[in-house]
């Protein structure tokens, strides 16, 4: 049987989701008859990885400001030449994760000179320039590539011998519709290892905290840390809400300092880095918890819904469909989950939030370079704005804060609102749960999945590239339905 060679090519192989990703299909495929280059822009990235003996650096492939400058052809050159070496013989399928990320105009068309080239290649995309990332879509945008034209015009090759992998049902019907046919299109179902839970025989106990909802996140705008803040004002005695992390990014440290402060201002029972204050390993927090909750607004294949059951946990908070719909697929049930939180609008006032609302509209779409008129704004508004009532998702920060000082003020108003689903969650849904996501989502599924489509992709005849119009992207990413203040 014959050997395939497969390189696998990111901008960087630093600590983060996609390094995870690129890590465990490496470990997936040591069954398979398959050989692994791993290739990124920097040097030292891997010293502890288990990617270090795969890894070859060529620089220019990581992000723009950190990167020596390189024409796209000039990366093409070389990392063909690198993996030929390598090798000791042609690349059968390249491997390139999140080339319309933006970050860098000549990585971008690196992918797109290999399609044109005729190398089968497989994207497999992470992030978009176009979800929220007007900075990168406009570095794109103003690139000019090889032939003159923008960079962002060849963003989409498609041809036979290209495919395309993504997170999502939401990202594959918005290739679909893009213009990607629907058969170089697949799901990639990331795999989920959760690390050995220590068993205690005794919970680390926690003084006045009779059922802790454990969010494991960085506290980051999109993990919507203010819709956590507003189940801890409305909690019963003895509930406690904990996060793990703070964020990492600098641009997030005002955010994040704002929270912590409301927190101990409003004595909301929530813990910021939980670990950390509590002096409790992961491991502990995960054991002394009454569950796992989540309120993120955004999220890519949405690891938090499926880990959660693994470890024996039930999952609460905030659902989003669009990310779950193949879990739920699979017979993953969620019954202690809410798609919306709607509150009134007129307590956070409406002439106000409206005012805001066509600010953040019109600078989104101007940032990307869009036309805007009066008339598709109050369109925007329509679809965010029922029977005057708002998605709590949609709000900034400081208007979630207005919302929960304004409940905690007036306990009456709380009959208005939902209530966090907090009563225990069968053991036989938690027991299915676990079961299915062992079956469906284990690494040896991912490993078999990822060696059959490189096998089908590594002979296929290659065709003429053709391009998706890459607007056809832009404009399904520049909708009301997903839009809110924390991400504009």
């Amino acid at each position: 049987m014959k050997t395939l060679k497969i390189a696998i090519v990111h901008h960087h192989l630093r600590g983060g989701g996609v390094t995870k990703v690129i890590e465990r299909a490496v470990e997936a495929l040591l069954e398979y008859p398959v050989k692994v280059c791993v290739i990124s822009g920097e040097e030292g990235a891997v010293k502890n990885s288990s990617l270090k003996k795969n890894h070859l650096v060529v620089s220019g492939l990581s992000y723009g400001e950190k990167t020596p400058p390189k024409t796209s052809s000039e990366l093409k050159n070389e990392v063909i030449k690198r993996a030929t070496e390598y090798f000791g013989e042609k690349v059968d399928v390249w491997h390139i994760h999140n080339h319309t990320l933006g970050k860098n105009a000549a990585y971008t068309e690196f992918g797109t000179l290999l399609a044109e080239q005729g190398e089968h290649v497989y994207f497999q995309l992470h992030d978009f320039s176009e979800d929220n990332r007007p900075l990168n879509y406009v570095h794109l945008a103003a690139s000019i590539g090889q032939d003159g034209a923008s960079v962002t015009q060849k963003m989409y090759p498609s041809g036979s011998h290209v495919l395309y992998g993504v997170l999502n049902g939401r990202d594959h019907g918005i290739l679909k519709k893009a213009g990607i046919a629907e058969d170089k299109l697949n799901i990639v179902s990331n795999p989920v290892v959760v690390q050995n839970r220590i068993e205690y025989g005794n919970r680390p106990a926690l003084k006045g905290i009779e059922k802790l909802f454990l969010y494991p996140v960085r506290a980051i705008p999109r993990k919507n840390i203010g819709e956590l803040a507003f189940w801890s004002a409305l909690a019963n005695e003895g509930e406690h809400f904990a996060i793990t992390l703070a964020p990492k990014n600098l641009k997030y440290q005002k955010f994040y300092k704002q929270w912590v402060e409301y927190a101990e201002e409003m004595n909301l029972p929530i813990t910021f880095e939980a670990g950390k204050k509590w002096g409790l390993s992961y491991p502990e927090l995960l054991d002394t918890s009454y569950g796992i909750v989540t309120t993120s607004i955004q999220e890519g294949f949405g690891l938090v819904y499926l880990e959660s059951w693994v470890q024996g946990k039930p999952l609460y908070g905030r659902i989003l469909p669009d990310i779950t719909r193949d879990f739920y697929n699979n017979e993953i049930r969620f019954p202690g989950m809410y798609t919306r939180l709607m509150i009134p609008v007129e307590w956070v006032g409406e002439m106000a939030l409206k005012a805001e609302l066509r600010q953040e509209i019109k600078k989104l779409l101007k940032n990307y370079g869009q036309k805007f008129s009066t008339k598709n704004v109050e369109s925007w508004l329509e679809v965010m704005l029922e029977e005057k009532h708002i998605d709590f998702g949609r709000l900034s920060s400081a208007l979630q804060r207005k919302v929960i000082t304004l409940i905690m003020k007036n306990p009456g108003l709380q009959k208005e609102l939902p209530v966090l689903e907090s009563t225990l969650i069968e053991a036989e849904t938690i027991q299915s749960n676990k079961r299915v996501v062992e079956e469906e989502y284990n690494l040896e599924e991912y490993g078999e999945s990822l060696y059959q489509l490189y096998k089908k992709l590594a002979v296929t005849t290659p065709s003429v590239v053709e391009y998706v119009e890459p607007d056809g992207v832009l404009h399904q990413f520049l909708s009301p339905v997903e839009f809110s203040l924390l991400r504009g």
